[in-house]
């Protein structure tokens, strides 16, 4: 029976490193598509280092998620604002995903009914996107008199900005216009939806309350470009 259960191990081991190793095959292949398709690619933030075992990935992971903010040092309440507002940009800018969700959950679009006038407005401005995203960029992350703290979430913004294209490429490129294709797509607008609203409470909140969130995917690229 040991022998038996010893196998049955190993083999999920094995069978979690196969799907381990593919999801890093799909998001390289990803960024590779992003940095291509735009001037302004995830190539440009320095590369995200893939090559580490499951195992110390898992242990890196659960350690990395949320850490304080630096030696134990308190963060000042205007740096927390500061850098919990970042993540509004993303969070803005792919909004439009969830149109589907809200379709199925219309009480999730009640939530977000007083943030109406605030999307009308960024909306309704010409090029706002384009504006928040290089001024978050140029001004905040490049900027060195702001502290690592407030440089470092921000940069985590601008990345997960980035990954926003990704949703838009794919809905050009396959174009489905019925049948299994939009039910495809349908679920993963709804994916994508719920992990921006995840990155943006979980960026949010962990800012709010002194810590580094590490978001999952872009805090190694953020990290490799924010120097101190």
């Amino acid at each position: 029976m040991a022998a038996i259960a010893a196998r049955c191990r190993q083999h999920k081991a094995q069978r979690w490193t196969n799907l381990y190793s593919g999801g890093i095959s799909r998001e390289v292949a990803s960024r590779r598509t992003i940095s291509e398709s735009t001037g302004f690619g995830l190539s440009s933030f320095g590369a995200v280092g893939v090559g580490i075992v499951p195992r110390e990935a898992g242990r890196r992971l659960l350690s990395r998620v949320v850490t304080n903010a630096g030696n134990g040092k308190s963060v000042p309440p205007a740096e927390r604002i500061l850098a919990s507002l970042g993540y509004v940009l993303p969070f803005f800018d792919g909004i439009q995903y969830g149109r589907f969700f809200f379709l199925q959950f219309p009480i999730a679009e009640n939530l977000l009914r007083p943030l109406y006038p605030l999307l009308a407005a960024y909306k309704g401005f010409p090029y706002s996107n384009f504006i928040a995203f290089f001024c978050l960029y140029l001004l905040v992350v490049r900027n060195s008199s702001f502290s690592r703290y407030v440089r470092f979430n921000a940069m985590q913004a601008v990345v997960l900005d980035v990954l926003l294209i990704l949703p838009t490429l794919v809905e050009r490129t396959f174009g489905p216009t019925g049948g299994i294709g939009v039910q495809l797509l349908i679920i993963f607008y709804n994916t994508v939806f719920l992990f921006l609203v995840s990155c943006f409470l979980f960026g949010t909140l962990s800012c709010l309350l002194g810590k580094t969130p590490r978001l999952p995917i872009v805090a190694d690229a953020a990290d490799a470009q924010v120097e101190g």
